[in-house]
């Protein structure tokens, strides 16, 4: 009835039209049939800009997708014509129709301690196979001017300690390797009891994002026990003052000085 893609990256739209020619499903949803299947995408490219994929998709999902699954299956339910279940998509929040005028809303999600942000299935046939990945926080409160995170996915919003024990706990029955998703993460008031908590329990955890101010002897040290030999701190630009245009307020000196 309905094929969901979600994509990341714009470099994967290239990979849609050969998905659907797999599928031997039309590439343009103006050449598909009553017996066709919905398209709908959504993901962080597609939040960024829905149009590049709008002539190969029926449905596009804008922003924060968590809450919105059962709303958009009860929708698809309502009706067997395409033309109602398209009626029926449309009342979603975050739902654009593709052939209708582009209508920009993007869904935030207000809680999201309310739904799973962890790696639900597990497969070595996938990138980062051999880590279990738990979303510690969403958005960024930096903002820095290049990146899209700290736009898309604001506000800036912190999942619950207990919630993400529990879900390390879990995912250590499949995973020994946690990964630690935030666009900030050193900002965290928590990481370290994260990172440390892990190791208690027998695993390690690699964290999304170090940033080079947010860096302490601590983290470092916590980073060497979950066996990290390389570390990316992203100075974007060797000028101070260009780097503070971004919103990224470090200097030189201080890159040179954590490095050390």
């Amino acid at each position: 009835d309905c094929v969901m893609l979600s994509i990341s990256f714009e470099s994967d739209f290239l990979n849609l039209l050969p998905l659907l020619s797999q599928a031997k499903i039309p590439f343009l949803t103006k050449e598909r049939s009553e017996q066709d299947p919905i398209i709908v995408a959504g993901g962080a490219a597609v939040t960024i800009n829905p149009e590049p994929i709008a002539d190969f998709c029926d449905a596009i999902f804008i922003g924060e997708a968590d809450e919105s699954m059962t709303e958009i299956v009860a929708a698809l339910r309502t009706s067997s014509s395409k033309k109602e279940k398209l009626e029926a998509l449309k009342k979603v929040e975050g739902i654009w129709i593709c052939s209708d005028p582009l209508t920009y809303h993007r869904r935030i999600v207000k809680d999201i301690n309310k739904t799973k942000a962890h790696t639900e299935i597990y497969t070595p046939h996938t990138e980062m196979g051999d880590l279990a990945l738990i979303e510690v926080q969403r958005g960024c409160p930096r903002v820095c001017k290049f990146c899209a995170a700290g736009f898309i996915y604001a506000p800036f919003r912190e999942r619950d300690l207990r919630l993400i024990k529990k879900e390390i706990l879990e995912a250590l029955n499949y995973r020994k390797k946690i990964g630690l998703i935030g666009a900030d993460l050193l900002s965290s008031p928590n990481l370290s009891e994260i990172m440390r908590f892990v190791l208690e329990n027998g695993g390690t955890s690699s964290p999304s994002s170090v940033r080079v101010d947010g860096l302490t002897p601590e983290i470092l040290d916590l980073l060497v026990q979950s066996g990290h030999k390389t570390l990316s701190l992203a100075p974007e630009t060797g000028s101070d003052a260009l780097r503070k245009t971004l919103n990224k307020n470090f200097t030189n000196d201080l890159i040179l000085k954590k490095t050390e």
